[in-house]
């Protein structure tokens, strides 16, 4: 496998976690947001709206959530059906598929529901308080990037970078929501920035904040290491 050897990690270039690929799949996320985000009129946030109005502006908010909620139950359907056909209905057995086969497709819901508090969360605040007309196509972009999901874990029967393509668009995704939310709370105007800059800042303030996760991240994964580390030299120690 082709590595490229910094003294402190390894880089690689090759195999199932190539970097190329990742990297590739990053430049996608942004390309894509910042496309769906200029093809959108901005429209405010839903808060500044009264009556019928505000609860038609929360329309758009309330239909991605219903169909993110529809997509999380069929997910968790399917582990279900994996289960019943095999155990109950007899359709199959063991020896009929992999041992990676009801794991995988735990991965479904499982992932979606790793993500649900950041996506749902930030896609309100910003719709409510930011801009309910981006918010929604946005919102919308996210569902279907998840509905592709499950089809990287059957071709690839693993994960791979290949992935990226398809969370490299729900972190910027969030990303958006996030910093939008921010900034306008900390009394800024983010359709200022512009539809360009103001998507490519947020697919930065997403995917770095997750990996590799400033600004805390490296902090804590290195102290954990260092301790972890030390604590398995002494127990080697008290085995001697």
């Amino acid at each position: 496998m082709v590595k490229f050897d910094l003294g402190c990690m390894k880089l690689p270039f090759e195999g199932p976690l190539n970097l190329a690929i990742i990297a590739a799949g990053m430049v996608w996320g942004i390309g894509v947001i910042t496309f769906v985000y200029n093809q959108v009129d901005y429209k405010g946030p839903a808060v500044l709206q009264t009556g019928q109005d505000f609860i038609d502006a929360c329309g758009s908010p309330i239909l991605v959530t219903v169909v993110w909620m529809i997509m999380y139950y069929n997910y968790l359907s399917s582990a279900v059906w994996c289960i019943f056909a095999n155990k109950l209905f007899e359709m199959y057995t063991d020896e009929d598929v992999t041992n990676k086969f009801i794991p995988n497709i735990g991965r479904w819901a499982g992932n979606m529901s790793e993500q649900a508090v950041v996506f749902l969360g930030s896609m309100w605040m910003y719709c409510i308080f930011v801009d309910y007309g981006t918010g929604y196509w946005l919102g919308m972009l996210y569902c279907l990037v998840r509905a592709l999901y499950p089809f990287f874990y059957i071709a690839f029967n693993q994960f791979v970078a290949w992935f990226e393509f398809i969370t490299q668009v729900g972190y910027g995704i969030n990303g958006v929501f996030m910093l939008g939310s921010l900034v306008t709370a900390m009394g800024g105007h983010w359709h200022q920035y512009g539809t360009y800059t103001a998507p490519i800042l947020g697919w930065c303030f997403g995917s770095l904040a997750l990996f590799p996760g400033l600004p805390l991240a490296p902090l804590y994964t290195f102290i954990h290491y260092k301790v972890d580390s030390s604590r398995k030299e002494d127990k080697g120690e008290l085995l001697e």
